[in-house]
């Protein structure tokens, strides 16, 4: 046996780094899933990039890819990062911050852009990001399994005359995956 208490997720801190930024060291960190299924909500191009990526079989979304498609959602992620940038209670960055940081990594030389932009990806996908993109295409296969679980259960309803809360049962079916609360697990 170990003499070494158990460690709990308390006890983990951000995965850190510092980068060099001109004639500064900034400290990074990298994107948690909130911050980048915020970023999916509010540039629909980034689930246009991902959903392309279902049928590919290597699944790389590549920097340049996100640079060229998205520029701006990439400048706010580099400043994101930024873990010196003042937070609000929820640890979001205030909106008129952001873009001002976001305009600064934009006007940053095209070598500090790349290396601030390259240790952004490498904090917030340390497995890389096709791990990321396998989980999202489960994850929105499994949603479009799930709409279509509920389409049924609402048309079958209204066939039968019964509510869809009445239905809403037949949404998962025998082969859903359930925790052990009796919890649908939503991805493989």
């Amino acid at each position: 046996m170990s003499d070494q208490a158990p460690t709990s997720l308390l006890d983990i801190g951000d995965l850190t780094e510092q980068v060099k930024i001109g004639k500064a060291t900034i400290t990074m960190k990298g994107l948690n899933a909130g911050e980048i299924f915020d970023f999916l909500i509010r540039y629909p191009v980034l689930r246009e990039v991902l959903d392309k990526k279902k049928n590919d079989k290597e699944k790389q979304v590549t920097q340049e890819t996100l640079l060229a498609t998205a520029p701006q959602a990439v400048y706010e992620a580099v400043a994101m990062c930024d873990v010196n940038l003042p937070r609000d209670a929820l640890d979001r960055i205030p909106p008129k911050i952001l873009v001002k940081a976001a305009r600064r990594v934009q006007t940053l030389a095209i070598s500090d852009q790349l290396r601030a932009i390259n240790m952004c990806f490498d904090l917030t996908f340390t497995d890389g990001v096709g791990p990321f993109v396998d989980a999202w295409v489960r994850l929105m296969g499994r949603f479009e399994q799930l709409q279509t679980g509920a389409d049924q259960a609402m048309m079958e309803a209204a066939s039968v005359g019964s509510s869809p809360a009445q239905s809403q049962e037949s949404v998962f079916t025998v082969d859903t995956p359930y925790n052990k609360r009796g919890v649908p697990h939503l991805v493989n």
